[in-house]
């Protein structure tokens, strides 16, 4: 049975000689690993296809397990991204924080939004870095790190006009008034700590 899907390659890992096995990122927001066989051969035109940061229609056979790489109507190469450093290590870090935050047989829409919208801005010569810590910040939680940045941990006062500082001794933020019984609180404006809150 063939299955068609729009996806994005978040992991490509070379098998044997010539084959490859890749993991997609489809539409739904599931994982879905499948083996791209041939495709380390130039004749069989997958070698290009199966890069990361790929955005495409494919078209697989799968019944149970892993399935098997048919064709790949390719919507978006993001070549660019593979041509600097810079924007490939930081567009890789977003695919593998996904990739990680994932499990196997969990479905995340968000997480597919989320890296599109991301790929997309690096491309149009948005920050690759800024991206990054956004996507950083967006699954945190799924790797049991909760921080809180609208009101103060010591005080528990939620005006956001008083917070000064960010404090890892204590998870959270702090205002001007409690600042000193954390002397090694990373100091950040209201305005720094109220976007972190929005992100």
């Amino acid at each position: 049975m063939l299955i068609k899907q729009k996806g994005i390659v978040i992991k490509s890992v070379d098998y044997g000689e010539s084959d490859k096995i890749i993991t997609i990122l489809n539409e739904h927001g599931a994982k879905v690993p499948l083996m791209a066989r041939r495709a380390k051969k130039n004749k069989t035109g997958l070698q290009a296809h199966t890069q990361l940061f790929v955005y495409g229609l494919f078209i697989y056979s799968k019944w149970k397990g892993m399935g098997t790489l048919s064709s790949i109507d390719v919507i978006n190469q993001n070549y660019n991204l593979r041509l600097d450093i810079y924007e490939s290590s930081f567009a890789s870090l977003c695919t593998e924080v996904i990739d990680r935050a994932i499990e196997n047989d969990e479905v995340s829409q968000f997480n597919y939004q989320l890296l599109s919208f991301v790929l997309q801005k690096i491309s149009n010569g948005v920050s690759a870095q800024l991206m990054s810590v956004i996507v950083l910040l967006k699954n945190m939680a799924k790797f049991g790190f909760s921080a809180i940045f609208d009101h103060c941990v010591l005080t528990k006062n939620t005006d956001q006009s008083t917070l000064a500082a960010y404090s890892f001794k204590y998870d959270g933020a702090i205002a001007e008034s409690v600042i000193d019984q954390d002397p090694h609180a990373f100091k950040l404006s209201n305005r720094e700590l109220y976007l972190l809150s929005i992100l």
